[in-house]
């Protein structure tokens, strides 16, 4: 039988920023991507980490109580859901394209959005954040995502004139 919150452990650790900076770093030096997208990724996981601290600072929402797993510092944004909103989306963005087959693309977007859901989930489940602290993650964390790949490319199509 599946024990379904061993399942939301293992879940919630693919979603630790820290393994999520370590999984970018080895993206990139397996992969020896670009530099433009090497910049994409810095800007967006590491102004996501710093944006997410100066917002449970700010914020300072406390965790819910009795959770089923420790969690340390305040509730809201959920670091866990934010920064798995920037780093898979981020993956769909750089990867989607090279995808020739428009069925595994979509399989591909479709397994990348699952991963980040679940992630959601898992912290809700665990009870170390409220479902809005997860929805909260999830909308910043998008909307860093397309404003770092927006800066990115503004500063490039800059530089080319």
């Amino acid at each position: 039988m599946i024990d379904l919150t061993q399942v939301m452990k293992a879940i919630t650790t693919i979603g630790n920023p820290l393994v999520l900076l370590s999984l970018i770093i080895v993206f990139f030096l397996v992969l020896h991507l670009k530099k433009k997208d090497m910049r994409v990724a810095a800007l967006a996981l590491g102004g996501g980490l710093v944006l997410e601290q100066i917002l449970k600072f700010s914020i300072q929402r406390q965790r819910p109580d009795h959770p089923v797993i420790k969690a340390i510092g305040y509730s809201f944004p959920s670091g866990h859901a934010m920064m798995s909103m920037i780093f898979f989306g981020l993956i769909m963005y750089l990867f989607s394209h090279s995808i020739r087959s428009k069925a595994y693309r979509i399989l591909f977007i479709m397994a990348n959005c699952l991963l980040i859901l679940l992630i959601g989930i898992s912290r809700v489940y665990l009870g170390v954040h409220y479902i809005t602290d997860v929805i909260g993650g999830f909308i910043i964390g998008l909307v860093w995502l397309l404003t770092s790949i927006k800066i990115v490319k503004h500063l490039r199509k800059k530089s080319n004139n």
